[in-house]
């Protein structure tokens, strides 16, 4: 999978770890995730991703800080949209 196709929906990770970590997972399976990272050998985001999947195997691989960021902005604007539609919701 490339960061031009994946699904921004099954991304649960809130948008400041993702920043944080500098790094997106791009293909989710029920034993496997992959994860684009800007430094794939980050101790510290691959802790972070064993706590959002514990019991799958996490595969690491590099990605272009550019393309990370273009999916940490789609995830962003998708967490938004959601906030907006639960105030309106709260309003009606």
């Amino acid at each position: 999978p490339s960061l031009d196709n994946i699904s921004i929906t099954k991304i649960k990770i809130p948008v400041n770890i993702l920043k944080q970590v500098k790094a997106v997972p791009i293909d989710i399976k029920l034993d496997r995730v992959l994860i684009a990272a800007e430094n794939p050998r980050d101790w510290n985001a691959k802790a972070y991703f064993k706590r959002f999947f514990p019991d799958v195997t996490l595969e690491f691989v590099l990605a272009h800080k550019d393309d990370i960021e273009k999916v940490i902005k789609l995830v962003e604007n998708k967490e938004q949209k959601a906030d907006i539609k639960t105030e309106e919701k709260k309003e009606a």
